[in-house]
């Protein structure tokens, strides 16, 4: 954090055993920040930062709120048995949204994998608790990279997909194997 002079009013590092990657960042209203990010274990296992989530080897999401003074307040994990990537997060009404893609089908996402990556969007509340989850793919790779909120109940999200099917079938420009499109999407958080 910067002080108005551009002097560090404090510096925080996060690490594990493996990789830790911190991609998105927002104020919070208490004059904080949430942070969305991923990190992995190697093979010893977890004794860093996470030393007190699960992380089986792969990717697992990480949502991090601190404090003004850059103490953490909480962190939610959001954890597949394969790899997840939290790319972007946003302020909505009652808590936040973050999205990002897996591969996973299981444990916090719980809805079925349509093919390589999925993108999912996942809400959660002030105090880091998970609320809802939505998946939007198709049978190829499906990324999402940035998402801002409108206010109200709906999100937008941008990226790049290889589907051309699933949530994709209605663009116009269709992604392929070899071809990947750009798209962005308004989402209503209520629609399942």
């Amino acid at each position: 954090k910067l002080n108005p002079n551009g002097a560090i009013a404090w510096s925080r590092c996060f690490w594990d055993t493996g990789r830790t990657e911190l991609y998105s960042i927002e104020t919070t209203s208490d004059g904080g920040c949430i942070i969305a990010g991923q990190y992995t274990a190697a093979a010893g296992g977890t004794e860093g930062s996470f030393k007190d989530f699960h992380n089986g080897g792969n990717f697992d999401c990480m949502i991090i709120k601190m404090n003004p003074n850059g103490v953490v307040n909480w962190m939610t994990p959001i954890i597949g048995f394969e790899s997840d990537f939290a790319s972007s997060i946003v302020k909505i009404k009652g808590g936040y949204a973050v999205t990002g893609y897996t591969t996973s089908s299981n444990r916090d996402f719980p809805v079925s994998n349509k093919g390589d990556n999925d993108i999912f969007i996942y809400t959660i509340d002030e105090y880091g608790s998970k609320k809802n989850i939505y998946s939007l793919g198709g049978s190829a790779s499906d990324n999402a990279c940035g998402i801002c909120s409108d206010g109200n109940d709906s999100v937008y999200i941008c990226g790049s997909t290889n589907s051309g099917d699933g949530y994709f079938a209605e663009c116009s420009a269709k992604g392929n194997e070899s071809v990947a499109v750009g798209f962005i999407s308004r989402f209503a958080l209520n629609a399942q």
